[in-house]
């Protein structure tokens, strides 16, 4: 249905089905951003917490496998396998967390 979709918008795709993958989120501080002299809100002021993040990468690393997931058999495609080979993207990403390196690239705050 994609594929049909996509064509009528003038996008030829082949005939793979590309995945369409979405993480909702709802993380940051329980405590209210900082309102500025100017009316605005202060962003630096919205800051997650420590299982907030994990959970993010935890989260992103699914996503990741679904869309570079590429096989013929549908119900092995991303998350649709055994559980141990679902999480293992999963985990992986997670140890990025564990990089001081990483992390100084990443992060904004570190405390």
């Amino acid at each position: 249905p994609h594929k049909e979709a996509l064509s009528r918008v003038g996008l030829d795709l082949g005939s793979r089905q590309y995945p369409i993958v979405a993480l909702t989120c709802n993380a940051g501080s329980t405590i209210r951003a900082a309102k500025k002299a100017d009316g605005t809100f202060d962003p630096e002021g919205t800051i997650m917490l420590p299982h907030e993040v994990t959970t993010c990468f935890h989260e992103f690393g699914h996503a990741l496998h679904t869309i570079f997931a590429q096989t013929e058999v549908q119900n092995l495609s991303g998350t649709r396998s055994s559980i141990d080979y679902v999480e293992t993207f999963s985990q992986l990403f997670e140890l990025f967390l564990k990089d001081h390196d990483f992390l100084q690239l990443w992060a904004k705050h570190m405390g």
